[in-house]
């Protein structure tokens, strides 16, 4: 199985969560953490871990977003 194939497996065991839990529980976040994890386990660099635990709702998750210059942008900061 792939890094893929696991990802998606935990997403699927763990609850959605906007902003994620603290403490960090693996695969427990929204879309913007969980690609971010994702890309963690890549090559160990913690891009999401600054917006865990910082927002709790779509509005908290949307602001963030924007203020980083969007989603492109927090991809971009990964290389």
């Amino acid at each position: 199985m792939d890094r893929v194939d696991q990802t998606l497996r935990l997403w699927r065991t763990v609850p959605f969560r906007w902003g994620g839990s603290v403490p960090h529980v693996p695969g427990s976040g929204d879309c913007l953490l969980s690609v971010g994890e994702y890309m963690t386990g890549v090559d160990g660099l913690d891009v999401a871990g600054g917006f865990r635990g910082t927002y709790s709702d779509e509005a908290g998750a949307v602001a963030h977003v924007e203020a980083s210059g969007g989603a492109m942008a927090l991809i971009d900061r990964h290389g």
